[in-house]
């Protein structure tokens, strides 16, 4: 009997199909599970733009993009707007307070304001720019020194849990007295080293390069994000009571690197300030 001819292509297996079947839909099913499991990127972050174009009787109201400030420090110390600049008044000798956005938050920073003693009796105080506050009240400090001499000193520092460490500062020139608009800008950036940068202008000069600049790599950095406010500090030997405007209050992601390259962390010790 003749035989059957033998087929040349070749023939697939019932367990070989189911197994190819398998396989395909475990793959869809993978690439299905990991196009849904793609974390979501992080949220924008915020910063701050206020010029204090608005009158407010108790505090700083809420600013042109940042949200509501939250005001601090001792019961005597007034907050107020006057449609053109926010004030501190009534800063006590050897008090401190401030204001902040907490909606305003971010990791990278710089941020400025315009500060200036009101009054024509000559006192020292210490305005400052503070960045990445966190809850606890810590956070880095663009420190301004407006001295009863007229002397102006630029500084940076961080504060934390009630104790203010100097990282570096310059002296600005010229002198700048009772009255006089002086700006102070910071920048902070990374966060391990956190690289610490500031500068500080009257009203009517050149804006400079930056004046101070260290990298914080202490125990003690702070390297997460927080928010962007205004802290100033009046001096114990003052014969009475400071008020400070602000104005032109903003912070925002950086969008260049300090000029100046970083110092090693200082070993300063920290000096007790209110917080």
């Amino acid at each position: 009997m003749p035989t059957s001819p033998t087929s040349t292509s070749a023939s697939v297996s019932p367990l070989r199909r189911a197994s190819a079947l398998i396989a395909g839909a475990t793959a869809a099913l993978a690439l299905g599970l990991g196009a849904s499991l793609v974390p979501a990127g992080p949220a924008a972050a915020a910063g701050a733009a206020d010029t204090f174009s608005r009158q407010v009787a108790t505090g700083w109201g809420s600013a042109g993009s940042g949200g509501a400030y939250a005001s601090y420090g001792p019961a005597a110390t007034a907050f107020s707007v006057d449609g053109s600049r926010a004030r501190i008044t009534r800063l006590a000798a050897g008090s401190s307070a401030g204001a902040h956005l907490p909606g305003a938050s971010l990791l990278d920073t710089t941020a400025s304001a315009s500060v200036a003693l009101v009054g024509s009796t000559a006192l020292s105080v210490y305005p400052a720019v503070e960045v990445r506050r966190q809850a606890d009240g810590s956070s880095y400090r663009g420190k301004v020194e407006l001295s009863r001499t007229g002397k102006v000193r630029v500084s940076t520092s961080r504060a934390d849990g009630g104790r203010e460490t100097t990282l570096g500062g310059a002296d600005v020139a010229g002198t700048a007295a009772p009255g006089t608009a002086v700006t102070v800008r910071i920048q902070v950036t990374g966060t391990s080293p956190v690289t610490v940068s500031a500068k500080a202008w009257r009203a009517g000069t050149t804006e400079p390069g930056w004046q101070t600049t260290v990298a914080d790599g202490s125990g003690s950095r702070i390297a997460a994000a927080g928010s962007t406010g205004v802290w100033a500090y009046a001096s114990g030997s003052n014969s009475g009571a400071a008020t400070l405007a602000v104005d032109d209050l903003s912070s925002a992601a950086p969008s260049t690197a300090p000029a100046t390259s970083p110092t090693p962390t200082p070993t300063s010790t920290a000096a007790p300030t209110p917080s």
